[in-house]
């Protein structure tokens, strides 16, 4: 890697190649091949602009991405690793944080407080998509960084896992207890005579 950071974000379905991001000028995605650390290729190179959050499609025949080189952060899909095969803006009004589903057919992604799915379907090298619907709508936790906060739970992507923001006026609190095991024995006292 040559950038000033670099960050793995998803491994081909054969184990054989990390899609990565990188800084530079903006970020780049690359892709490195886990069998030769040597062999790093950029896939889409920044050129001013901040494209983050690959992900892989089932088959590893398209990549999704976030780009803002519109200046607006969009959601686009890709032949992969031909990258240049061809392009597609799939977000209408902004999106961040791609996901493929499990079974291939949708790509999720958060578009402010909105879930947002998009029906996808791909024959080869065709690939089609319908426009975005809103799944829910939630206060979802973002961190600074801009990394993916969510993710389909396994083996059957039915469900979302996401990070949840506390409200205002929720307090954490962490209790730290030494000797517990003799508060234990104090509150639930043995049962038999050999305990």
């Amino acid at each position: 890697s040559q950038g000033d950071e670099f960050s793995g974000r998803t491994v081909d379905s054969q184990g054989n190649e990390l899609v990565f991001i990188e800084s530079n000028s903006g970020w780049d995605v690359g892709k490195l091949s886990l069998d030769n650390t040597d062999s790093i290729t950029i896939l889409i190179a920044s050129e001013g602009s901040n494209n983050s959050n690959p992900d892989l499609s089932l088959n590893d025949t398209f990549i999704v991405y976030q780009s803002d080189e519109t200046q607006s952060n969009e959601i686009y899909v890709r032949p992969y690793p031909n990258v240049e095969g061809g392009k597609w803006q799939v977000s209408s009004d902004g999106g961040v944080e791609p996901l493929w589903s499990h079974a291939g057919d949708e790509i999720f992604y958060r578009d402010e407080n909105k879930m947002m799915a998009i029906k996808i379907s791909i024959d080869g090298d065709l690939f089609r998509f319908e426009p975005p619907i809103v799944l829910f709508e939630s206060d979802f936790f973002t961190d600074k960084f801009g990394a993916r906060e969510y993710d389909l739970e396994y083996p059957d992507g039915k469900r979302f896992l996401m990070v949840k923001e506390l409200e205002p006026d929720d307090h954490t609190r962490l209790v730290y207890i030494t000797h517990w095991t003799e508060e234990l024995k104090r509150l639930v006292p043995p049962t038999h005579p050999d305990c």
